[in-house]
């Protein structure tokens, strides 16, 4: 997993690959569930999973959008 913001300002190498997470990710996924699931996955059934799992308590559709965006399987957008 690669936390790394990319901007290119501290001038370091980062070795992310496309698919991994990144700290903008992470941040969607733990305060809005269903937009980190989005960005990464796109709307498929995991989105709608998350959010129904939002609007059931909050806690767990956080818990499965980081799930969802620190995997390795990527088929989404990204």
């Amino acid at each position: 997993m690669c936390i790394c913001v990319r901007c290119d300002c501290c001038k370091a190498k980062c070795n992310c690959k496309a698919g991994d997470a990144n700290c903008t990710d992470l941040i969607l996924a733990i305060v809005m569930p269903p937009i980190g699931v989005l960005r990464k996955r796109g709307p498929k059934r995991q989105f709608w999973l998350s959010v129904c799992l939002t609007m059931a308590l909050f806690l767990p559709g956080s818990i499965y959008a980081v799930t969802v965006v620190i995997s390795k399987e990527n088929n989404g957008t990204k």
